[in-house]
């Protein structure tokens, strides 16, 4: 349901134009919004520590084949990119939870 249909005029006005039109289920909205979270969550967190190995694997190659200058930004790159999905692991269900505490 898009945002104008949740909001309070909304619902008053439906309810003027027919009394028994179903109202939005404000619980049933909050559970499928946490619910639509949890594949790329999980999916997250199954990418970020690949994105460390290739990191790894990455340096380990640099060093050994005296490389260390090509392969320093690609591991830099990496290990950045895994550091933003971990933070976005932790970060925003975080903030899900105190939005839908405060709310």
């Amino acid at each position: 349901m898009s945002d104008s249909k949740k909001h309070p005029l909304y619902i008053a006005w439906i309810d003027e134009i027919n009394p028994q039109a179903p109202k939005p289920d404000r619980d049933a909205q909050k559970f499928a919004k946490i619910a639509s979270l949890i594949p790329g969550y999980i999916g997250w967190a199954m990418v970020a520590p690949l994105f460390l190995g290739m990191a790894g694997v990455l340096n380990a190659m640099a060093s050994d084949a005296g490389m260390v200058r090509i392969f320093q930004w690609v591991v830099a790159w990496i290990t950045k990119t895994a550091r933003i999905i971990w933070y976005n692991i932790f970060f925003w269900p975080a903030k899900l939870v105190f939005y839908l505490i405060n709310k």
